[in-house]
């Protein structure tokens, strides 16, 4: 099975962000004396996390959305990885680089139509279709960030090639718990036999 990958969206609680404030208005009102107010301050803290909770939202969790959320983990990770390959060869641009690494991770995020998460992405993450624009981005941030005005494309991609399988696997192992909907998803029925049996 294949899934679409699809950017969450973050839901706030309104509901619970007033309620809150509301609650520590009146517990603030309500605290005039030197005592009141010992008593009140834990429950002010208590009020004010759950408003910055309820404000902050949580991102929808979709398989779509958590194929979407591996997706830019990886790559993010994977262009970290890249940046400290490139490091250990030359001197990067430092005036250059924020902008350069904006610059690819928005052209790596623009996803074909053809890019669908499914259990094989894993596996062979680097040739998977979802990085594509990633790798066409590549030449341009290496000449963004470098001084370089020749170098070997191809072992450069290799070097990518292998942030991108690192980065994959790290970012499943460290967040197992968050992608499993994720695999089940993919792994469909099949997977579910052979993870029972």
């Amino acid at each position: 099975m294949s899934i679409a990958f699809r950017k969450p969206e973050r839901h706030r609680d309104l509901v619970t962000a007033v309620r809150e404030t509301v609650f520590l208005l009146l517990g603030a009102s309500s605290a005039a004396t030197p005592d009141g107010f010992a008593k009140f301050l834990p429950r002010a803290y208590g009020h004010a996390e759950k408003i910055t909770k309820a404000f902050k939202g949580v991102d929808e969790a979709a398989p779509e959305n958590l194929a979407w959320k591996w997706l830019s983990m990886t790559l993010s990770q994977a262009t970290a990885q890249f940046l400290v390959v490139l490091r250990r060869q030359t001197k990067l641009v430092g005036t250059e680089l924020d902008g350069a690494v904006a610059a690819f991770i928005d052209d790596a995020m623009d996803l074909p139509d053809t890019a669908h998460f499914e259990a094989a992405t894993f596996l062979h993450t680097a040739t998977h279709p979802a990085f594509e624009p990633a790798r066409g981005a590549l030449q341009p941030l290496i000449q963004a960030v470098t001084t370089w005005t020749q170098f070997d494309m191809v072992r450069l991609q290799a070097d990518f090639d292998r942030c991108l399988h690192a980065a994959s696997a790290h970012v499943c192992a460290a967040n197992h718990e968050e992608f499993a909907p994720l695999v089940a998803t993919v792994a469909g029925p099949a997977g579910e036999a052979a993870r029972a049996g």
